[in-house]
């Protein structure tokens, strides 16, 4: 489970502007090459994942998934949000590192 540092961080992006939100807006970005990682949340639709999942594979743009659309969009003032796409080199390494040192943490089993 990702902690509230990454979904601050996560936050300030969209404030920044450098997020993009929804799965077509996600592919636009991927396919134009402005997508530096996409977060997908794990209950979006099983058509939606593969699309954004193949295009990113295509493309080359890490992909990782979230616990949620409600608690993705909270994140960045929406009532939820099936994925999101990090066009900022710089927030993207933040987010994939914080992303990959709970993932860690949630795998080895402490806590």
């Amino acid at each position: 489970m990702l902690d509230s540092k990454f979904y601050g961080m996560l936050g300030l992006a969209k404030r920044a502007r450098k997020v993009v939100s929804g799965s077509e807006g996600v592919v636009s970005e991927i396919q134009g090459g402005n997508a530096y990682i996409v977060f997908v949340a794990k209950d979006t639709s099983e058509r939606s994942k593969k699309t954004i999942f193949d295009k990113c594979r295509f493309y080359d743009v890490k992909a990782y998934t979230i616990e949620n659309r409600d608690k993705l969009g909270k994140a960045i003032g929406l009532e939820n949000c099936v994925a999101v796409a990090i066009v900022d080199k710089n927030f993207a390494d933040g987010l994939e590192r914080i992303y990959n040192n709970n993932t860690e943490v949630a795998e080895n089993g402490s806590c």
